[in-house]
């Protein structure tokens, strides 16, 4: 399985709202062909900066641009989201 990270900043102080957006995005991502889940996580060093990480069966499945334009949409958002798909 493949693990793709992306980092994404938000706009400090509308932490809460881009964390709302990614549980509401959470179901796209699964629905999406070949997603084994996502998950969201805060830097704590710095933290407006997060890091999405989707699990995918390979390199072939979908693209790191689809998966960042779900999440500039507002789609995604929450930094304890954690969901697998089931199998």
């Amino acid at each position: 399985m493949i693990v793709e990270v992306a980092e994404i900043s938000a706009k400090t102080g509308s932490e809460a709202q881009f964390e709302a957006g990614v549980s509401r995005a959470a179901p796209l991502f699964l629905r999406a062909k070949g997603c084994h889940g996502v998950a969201l996580h805060r830097v704590v060093e710095t933290p407006h900066v997060y890091r999405l990480l989707v699990g995918r069966p390979s390199t072939t499945t979908w693209s790191a641009s689809a998966i960042l334009k779900i999440s500039r949409s507002g789609g995604v958002s929450s930094a304890h989201i954690s969901t697998a798909r089931q199998r």
